[in-house]
């Protein structure tokens, strides 16, 4: 049976033993004692390769050929 007393205080009677209910802390993001605490906590640069790479030629190509309203040749 759970009791709650005029305090705020919770309160449990397992067999005619009471025992004093307290409420557990949120858990942390990272522990202190296993992660190390690092100043500068960003995250990594993504990796995005040039232009004149072949697999970035390709899909810029295709994407250049999705493109119906920009026109193939110069406007001179």
């Amino acid at each position: 049976m759970v009791i709650e007393a005029f305090d705020g205080g919770l309160y449990v009677n397992i067999l005619d033993h009471i025992f004093a209910l307290e409420e557990i802390p949120l858990r942390e993001a990272k522990s202190k004692t296993f992660d190390p605490i690092t100043k500068d906590d960003k995250p990594n640069k993504v990796y995005i390769p040039p232009m004149s790479h072949p697999w970035k030629h390709a899909s810029f190509q295709a994407y250049i050929a999705k493109q119906k309203h920009r026109n193939l040749g110069a406007n001179v």
